[in-house]
């Protein structure tokens, strides 16, 4: 269960690799990657809870890797339209609004891990729309070290982030009984920010292929990524 996020994301690169080697055009990989989300929708046993490797989660999420790439290819063009219509603030506020219509309608029940969603369309257009967000975020926060850092050790936080969690509310089970949940929170956050430095410290240095910084590991992404684009 730890390692179904792993798992998934290798299933979606090997659906990306080969749209990308069987198909040269945009609208080709565009239409395969809609066929397989239809896929998705039309055979029930891809919609239940569990399956191995986490099969079903991917043929869902293969569809936001799409548009990534989409996104990359008019990424120019997308960014001026949108600095043109401040359509990244609008996304702000349209992600706020349906945050807030999940969380009273559906109660924001919605688990990729467990392939649960209290509604698709909303999931989807909320996943759009914070995505949006997202970008717009990073783009006025360009070379910031510590989102840097971060994200180039996300792997490394999601494997340690819940075991250091755990040793969080072990540590001070009283600050978990008399403070405000918010408040516990916060703290989780803080103290997990500070601790997983370590484990990542570690394991950059003895064992970097664990996050994927080997030197093997990043030549082999390179040459591939590099093919990709010139085909």
């Amino acid at each position: 269960n730890k390692l179904w996020f792993i798992s998934c994301l290798l299933l979606i690169e090997m659906i990306m690799l080969l749209l990308f080697t069987f198909f040269k055009r945009l609208r080709w990989k565009m239409l395969i990657s809609g066929i397989v989300l239809l896929a998705y929708f039309v055979f029930p046993t891809f919609r239940t809870q569990y399956s191995s490797w986490s099969v079903n989660v991917a043929l869902f999420m293969q569809m936001f890797f799409m548009l990534g790439h989409l996104y990359r290819v008019y990424e120019k063009t997308i960014d001026a339209i949108s600095s043109q219509y401040r359509i990244w603030r609008i996304s702000v506020v349209v992600y706020m609004g349906l945050y807030a219509y999940d969380a009273v309608i559906y109660n924001s029940f919605n688990s990729v891990a467990s392939n649960h969603y209290s509604s698709y369309m909303l999931f989807i257009l909320m996943a759009l729309v914070g995505i949006a967000v997202l970008i717009y975020g990073l783009k006025k926060t360009e070379n910031n070290k510590m989102l840097t850092y971060l994200g180039s050790n996300t792997l490394l936080i999601y494997f340690f982030h819940k075991q250091l969690i755990d040793l969080a509310k072990y540590l001070t089970p009283k600050l978990y009984i008399e403070v405000p949940s918010l408040m516990s929170g916060v703290f989780q956050v803080l103290f997990v920010l500070i601790a997983v430095t370590i484990p990542i410290s570690i394991c950059n240095r003895f064992l970097p292929f664990v996050g994927g910084k080997s030197r093997w590991l990043s030549k082999k992404y390179s040459d591939v990524y590099k093919h990709t684009l010139s085909s």
